[in-house]
């Protein structure tokens, strides 16, 4: 199954960023993961989709750089 990556997290057996989808196939794993707050299951009815465009992306300040 797919999961996406809530936060950025590096481990001996799985890097991944915030935003990233990758399949996951070691319950034990997902298990940790998912209870610690990490991953959640990446649900999607389009079998093309890639990329997920994170919420949380940083706002743009205007005005001058002090």
């Amino acid at each position: 199954m797919a999961y996406i990556a809530c936060v950025s997290f590096s481990g001996n057996k799985l890097s991944m960023a915030k935003g990233q989808i990758r399949e996951i196939t070691d319950s034990a794993l997902v298990d940790d993961l998912s209870k610690a707050g990490y991953i959640i299951p990446y649900v999607t009815t389009d079998k093309k989709a890639e990329k997920v465009v994170a919420e949380d992306k940083p706002k743009r300040r205007k005005g001058k750089a002090e």
